[in-house]
């Protein structure tokens, strides 16, 4: 069984992603492009992350982001958001 990180921090970690990537996560919701299931979903697939230390510098060094790295386990959802 994989152990999962911290709620909190990969809470804020993946909606650090989202405005990086330009994504507002709220209206995606009200707009029903994302549903609470899904946003749940996303936070839960964040805390199976290996790399929230490399997430957290590269938010902290980037105001934006084109596309998330590689690593990024919401980035697939994050970019069909983004469009």
């Amino acid at each position: 069984m994989t152990k999962l990180g911290d709620t909190r921090e990969h809470y804020w970690l993946m909606l650090g992603m989202a405005r990086a990537r330009g994504v507002d996560l709220g209206q995606a919701m009200k707009d029903g492009r994302l549903s609470a299931p899904d946003y749940a979903e996303m936070v839960t697939a964040c805390r199976s992350c290996t790399q929230p230390g490399a997430c957290r510098k590269l938010l902290d060094s980037h105001a934006s982001l084109a596309t998330g790295p590689g690593y990024c386990v919401n980035q697939d959802k994050l970019s069909a958001l983004a469009e």
